[in-house]
């Protein structure tokens, strides 16, 4: 099912995870649990590319499945929704289980801290290369091969960046869960 969001949107592709619209900035996530173990892996794609007005989102966990893999990121526009941010080309995502960054498919960054119930995990964009003051019209969204620094955090403090170069059709925001994880998406402090 689909969350309807006035300002930004609805969730473009979904796989196993139900949506459901709580305020005019956030989403309630909710894995739907199965009886396949080993393909637990579900996401939630949106629909407003990333740019100057559209730079930030959170999540905040408010229940753990068994096997929790809370994963916050980016993914392009063919990103499949049955794979984590992160595990696929064009995409990058801090999975909560484990601490780490992965980006195309490999760790990127290891070694930070982990996430539970209670926790406020974050993504955000800044854009090194561009001049504030010269913002495009519209939402100033990134463009093929502009690159940027994708930025995670945990309750507030930033935990770790990887670099990025935006792919044709630019990148979205992306939630991965397992089943049994519930989380509400915050697009409140998306604007800047």
């Amino acid at each position: 099912s689909s969350g309807i969001n006035a300002e930004y949107g609805v969730v473009m592709r979904e796989h196993r995870i139900l949506c459901t619209t709580i305020s005019p900035s956030s989403l309630e996530l909710c894995a739907i649990n199965n009886s396949r173990p080993l393909d637990d892996s579900r996401s939630a794609i949106f629909n407003r590319a990333i740019g100057s007005k559209y730079h930030y989102y959170q999540l905040e966990i408010l229940v753990c499945g068994e096997d929790s893999a809370v994963a916050i990121g980016l993914a392009d526009f063919d990103h499949s929704p049955s794979k984590y941010p992160g595990w696929m080309k064009g995409s990058c995502g801090y999975h909560s289980n484990d601490g780490i960054i992965f980006q195309r498919g490999s760790h990127s960054t290891v070694g930070l801290p982990t996430c539970t119930e209670g926790d406020i995990m974050s993504c955000g964009v800044r854009f090194p290369n561009r001049n504030f003051e010269e913002i495009p019209k519209g939402d100033g969204t990134a463009v093929k091969g502009e690159k940027i620094l994708v930025y995670f955090g945990k309750n507030g403090e930033e935990v770790g960046t990887v670099e990025m170069v935006v792919p044709s059709g630019g990148l979205y925001p992306t939630i991965g869960l397992s089943a049994g994880d519930h989380v509400i998406v915050d697009f409140g402090a998306m604007t800047g």
